[in-house]
């Protein structure tokens, strides 16, 4: 089985978002758990999650209605990223085996997916909820994950 790589962005111990800060703190928890089951030395065990993918699936519901300010930078870029790297994964699942999520068209720009509250594209959370809000972040290109080799 062949693996893709992940980079993995820390998580934020113990974020709270305000209104959703129970939620926040349960999908950071169960994302970090998650990510640490399934991933290995930086490559994503896609095909085990293919056989079960229950875990994923409750963690992209958990995500669908969290709200987060803008005001908790930390918590914001963190929910984000990890919705991003979550909703890849997904993605891929969904298409295994692929070879390259390029393979599949719109895979980041056409595709919506209803997370945080929005529906919005892979390209949408990383250009317009991240790169935007937060311009002078330069690690963005670091830890947004295209499951590509490389």
């Amino acid at each position: 089985m062949k693996h893709l790589p992940l980079l993995l962005f820390c998580l934020f111990s113990g974020i709270s978002s305000g209104t959703n800060a129970q939620d926040t703190e349960t999908f950071f928890n169960k994302t970090d758990s998650f990510l640490k089951v399934h991933v290995k030395e930086g490559r994503v065990a896609y095909k085990d999650i293919k056989s079960n993918p229950a875990e994923l699936n409750e963690l992209i519901a958990l995500a669908e209605n969290i709200s987060i300010s803008k005001s908790d930078a930390k918590a914001y870029q963190a929910f984000w990223i990890n919705a991003y790297n979550l909703l890849v994964i997904k993605s891929i699942v969904e298409n295994y085996p692929i070879a390259s999520p390029l393979n599949k068209a719109g895979f980041f720009d056409k595709t919506k997916h209803k997370i945080g509250g929005k529906e919005v594209t892979l390209n949408g959370i990383e250009n317009d909820l991240l790169r935007a809000v937060f311009p002078d972040e330069s690690r963005f290109h670091f830890v947004l994950v295209c499951a590509r080799l490389g």
